[in-house]
């Protein structure tokens, strides 16, 4: 049931949100507090399909105005309407409660009947003429497929950051659900959320046609308030063909307008709530509806009868299928018609607070299970303590470094489900895998066994890997597949953990090669950032974030991009300064790609630590150090020189940090060193040559090949 935009939707998509941050920008209001952005997206997608959204328009209004010159028509029955809440989050404070999204529907349905108690406070010339709009929301109970949901579906994903179009994720049918996206963030800043006109979507389907608002802004408890609550109220009021009351713009406040209803005075909109005689703005002694749910006021507590009469016209319209969606055959289909209790399957789902942590580390895990209620559940954790729970708040203890798979099964009473994700935790070693300086080329297509780590949020199959096509130098490159990627989906390339303890002056260096696949390189949306961690990626800082243009190399290339090896002017260097902080024993830093509409592949080459040498390193060192042969096979040599007495220890470690094998230990003399040992016992791979003198060493890689 996923719609998430292709490519080329995403390319149009992001064209209109930067047109719509562009034009609230110009307005002066992306620091202000306002509740909609209906007026900005309905306009510009007026713009993208103008005669398809006018002649929906001239069809809406002519069977509105029918309806306002023959009441006696209108049916008197209340109009059912599923609705479905999709919870797109990242597992933080947008991923909201059943609980809050119940309340919400609840204040939903006392609006629509006008059963809000603070109706008390409408001033005198409009308390004949609030009206009860006799509609009702009821959550699905049965979902497109004919499964079993109460009306709440969860995705996880990072969409919900910096939300639009793009992040409405899983959206059920139009004719048959009202869609709320419910999201941390949204692009167009200071915007709490929006709807489309059902004339503005009537080419569009699912995609992005309902309600897409932040989670503050949802019901009355948990992330919200009440002050919020109504916004959702003014929001739907939209998706059945409502404008602000001072009409279809988003500026309150500027000039006197008209919303196309006869019992709402021209009024220029509030931001706040004045008095009655305060808001006589427009016509000396007239009071304006300052009070109406489609206003900016934050003291809205009513509809008018012929805001009714509107949204009656809406719903009996066959503009964007609002007409099919409260019919019997419907609400059967959707579990609407006769609200049942039912107790669904629950879908299995949690999260960690951390994902990677020292040896020795422990990790807080909570179920997020959704859609039914859990009764019992069975954890498994390879590698940690204890390896397995029943509570819904695990605390393990992974005293082992490693990659490790979790897995959770819950159950109820209709059924169980299970959830493995796998590779989720890692381990750090407990010292470092690589010593500065360090020099990483990528040649090798088993980068991943050299303590790389891959992080794809989201399991979609595309992520950073190794690829032998290009190169800056050498033969190979890390390259994320930004060419097929979602727009602002998140993957993460983290290195091994480096000893960064014997260095001053150390930086961080990088060539990257990126293209665009439009002209306007202003348009691209594609972020890098490049963080560090000092605990082995428990907790990260961003050393720097990179967006748009200052990542371009390669100029415009429309098609599929693949740069040509060891060529200066598509590989562009970065070189970042790092704080003395980072000269500790356990660095990890991370390459984070946030995918963008317009850009190509993104690639990586040549990544090098450096610095100076420290302490007792300048006077008192391993002259040189050398291994052969390398790659060995039954056997390699270590050869080495020392410039006084030094206690030395030589050991083999695998690339997890587990000792296979100590070479030598103990008081050497000055002078060279020529120590032979066998690899023949070992396994084909990559392993790590240490020699430590306690106050330095230096490390080597040695591929072992049978």
């Amino acid at each position: 049931m996923s719609n998430a935009f292709s490519k080329h939707e995403m390319i149009k998509a992001t064209q209109v949100r930067n047109s719509i941050i562009a034009v609230l920008a110009s307005a002066g209001m992306l620091n202000a507090q306002l509740p909609c952005g209906a007026s900005q997206y309905n306009e510009l997608l007026k713009q993208v399909h103008p005669a398809e959204v006018q002649q929906a328009a001239d069809q809406l209004n002519s069977e509105r105005n029918f309806l306002f010159e023959h009441q006696e028509t209108r049916s008197t029955a209340t109009y059912i309407i599923p609705i479905v809440f999709h919870i797109i989050h990242d597992y933080g404070a947008e991923n909201i409660s059943d609980a809050q999204v119940i309340d919400q529907v609840a204040i939903l349905n006392r609006d629509y009947a006008k059963l809000n108690a603070d109706t008390a406070a409408i001033v005198p010339p409009f308390q004949t003429i609030a009206a009860a709009i006799d509609i009702e929301f009821r959550l699905a109970t049965i979902d497109p497929d004919g499964n079993c949901t109460n009306g709440i579906d969860r995705v996880a994903s990072k969409l919900t950051y910096n939300a639009d179009d793009g992040s409405k994720l899983n959206g059920w049918p139009r004719r048959q659900y009202l869609n709320v996206w419910v999201v941390n963030t949204i692009g167009a800043a200071g915007v709490a959320g929006y709807a489309y006109y059902p004339s503005s979507v009537t080419g569009l389907g699912l995609a992005v046609d309902g309600v897409i608002i932040l989670h503050d802004y949802i019901g009355s408890i948990g992330s919200s308030q009440p002050n919020h609550s109504r916004a959702l109220t003014h929001e739907i009021g939209h998706w059945l063909d409502l404008s602000h009351t001072w009409g279809s713009t988003n500026d309150p406040g500027v000039y006197c307008g008209d919303d196309g209803i006869p019992d709402t005075p021209q009024t220029k909109g509030f931001t706040s709530c004045p008095s009655a005689v305060g808001s006589q703005v427009c016509n000396a002694g007239v009071t304006e509806n300052y009070q109406n749910y489609m206003d900016y006021s934050y003291c809205s507590v009513m509809f008018t009868y012929y805001q009714k009469l509107a949204m009656h016209a809406a719903l009996t319209s066959s503009v964007s299928d609002r007409n099919r969606l409260w019919t019997t055959a419907n609400l059967i289909a959707t579990g609407t018609y006769v609200l049942a209790p039912s107790t669904c399957v629950p879908v299995a789902d949690f999260s960690g607070n951390r994902t990677m942590v020292c040896q020795g580390g422990t990790i807080t895990y909570t179920d997020r299970s959704w859609k039914g209620t859990v009764t019992s559940r069975n954890w498994s954790f390879p590698g940690g303590t204890p390896s397995t729970s029943t509570s819904a708040s695990p605390v393990i203890t992974y005293n082992t470094p490693g990659v490790y798979s979790v897995s959770l099964t819950v159950s109820n009473a209709s059924g169980s489900d299970s959830l493995l994700k796998i590779g989720y935790i890692n381990i750090g070693v407990p010292t470092a895998e690589y010593v500065a300086p360090v020099m990483e080329s990528f040649d090798d297509p088993a980068v991943a066994t050299h303590g790389w780590i891959i992080a794809n949020s989201n399991n979609d199959g595309i992520y950073w890997h190794q690829t032998n096509a290009c190169a800056a130098t050498g033969n190979g490159c890390m390259v994320v597949d930004n060419y097929y990627n979602t727009a602002g989906d998140v993957d993460a390339l983290i290195t091994p953990l480096y000893d960064l303890r014997f260095l001053t002056g150390l930086t961080l260096s990088f060539k990257s090669s990126f293209a665009s696949q439009v002209q306007n390189t202003g348009n691209l949306t594609e972020k890098l950032r490049i963080l560090a961690s000092t605990n082995c990626g428990q907790t990260w800082s961003v050393l720097t974030s990179r967006t748009g243009p200052v990542l371009v190399s390669a100029g415009l290339v429309p098609g599929y991009f693949i740069p040509a090896n060891n060529d200066p002017q598509l590989w562009k260097l970065t070189t970042i300064n790092l704080a003395p902080t980072y000269a500790q024993a356990q660095v990890r830093f991370k390459f984070e790609w946030t995918g963008g509409a317009y850009g190509n592949e993104f690639y990586l080459d040549d990544l090098n630590i450096t610095g100076n040498g420290v302490g007792v390193n300048e006077t008192s060192t391993v002259s040189y150090f050398d291994l052969f042969p390398n790659p060995a096979i039954d056997n390699s040599t270590i050869r080495f020189a020392l410039e006084e007495n030094e206690n030395v220890k030589i050991t083999l470690t695998d690339l997890n940090g587990r000792v296979v094998k100590e070479i030598a230990n103990g008081q050497m003399a000055p002078g060279e060193h020529s120590i032979a040992f066998s690899t023949a016992e070992l396994a084909s791979g990559m392993y790590l040559v240490t020699v430590d003198k306690g106050t330095s060493k230096q490390v080597k890689k040695l591929s072992v090949n049978h």
